[in-house]
């Protein structure tokens, strides 16, 4: 089975895609009578996906671009006007001409035209990523990156890439300290308003035994002789006596 396709009109391939879109390239082949690799280099023509899975509705219901495109639209005034002065990205430009992303980024290349990184492309929604605004809190004010980040509504990490992209030195934390007060603590101070030491009571059956080992302690004293151990037992005696009386 096969259909008489132009290759070169670009609406027959819509027309073609469109009819058979719950398809895959391999499928499509098949419809078309051509090869997987012929199938996905017509979709690129066309501006579409050339991935393996079928196209989904909404890649036909995008919204239409009202912008008049020249006859001598291939030209490097007409794609600095489009790409510079308007700020188009690669993707509009090929909708508006109706043509595929691989041939705009050619024809940029073609009239050398310096195509923008995905970060320069991208401009951010967030209406702080300015200069004065990050001049007035955190050079002027003296805003912390912390304080910047709550305020903006991003991360500390996002700030510290604004100062970076804006030529901005970052403070250090020494400096970031400077003029601040330490802030009090809200947690009671302790107090011990216990000053009297308790004494500890002894066992009765200790103390019994102390009196009984100071008794021994006195004998051996008046009766001491060069003898180690004896010597040994009076000072653990006395060791005792002192140990009691305290």
């Amino acid at each position: 089975m096969s259909l008489s396709i132009d290759p070169s009109n670009e609406n027959s391939l819509i027309d073609f895609f469109s009819k058979f879109k719950h398809l895959s390239n391999t499928e499509l082949g098949v419809v078309a009578g051509r090869s997987p690799s012929t199938i996905r280099r017509w979709k690129r023509m066309c501006g579409l996906s050339s991935g393996n899975k079928p196209i989904s509705e909404p890649q036909f219901t995008k919204k239409q671009i009202n912008e008049v495109v020249p006859i001598d639209w291939d030209s490097k005034e007409w794609f600095s006007d489009q790409y510079i002065n308007k700020k188009h990205g690669v993707l509009k430009i090929a909708r508006i001409l109706g043509r595929s992303r691989t041939l705009v980024l050619s024809r940029l290349d073609r009239y050398g035209i310096d195509t923008r990184s995905q970060k320069d492309s991208t401009k951010s929604s967030n209406g702080c990523k300015t200069f004065a605004w990050l001049s007035k809190y955190y050079i002027e004010n003296k805003w912390s990156i912390e304080q910047c980040a709550k305020s903006a509504g991003v991360v500390n990490e996002t700030i510290k890439e604004w100062l970076i992209e804006f030529g901005m030195e970052t403070r250090t934390t020494s400096e970031a300290l400077i003029g601040r007060k330490r802030p009090k603590s809200d947690k009671p101070k302790t107090v011990n308003t216990n000053t009297n030491r308790v004494k500890r009571e002894l066992p009765p059956e200790f103390k019994a035994n102390i009196e009984r080992v100071k008794e021994r302690a006195k004998r051996r004293r008046e009766e001491r002789t060069s003898n180690p151990q004896t010597d040994l037992l009076v000072q653990l005696g006395e060791d005792l006596e002192g140990l009691a009386d305290s």
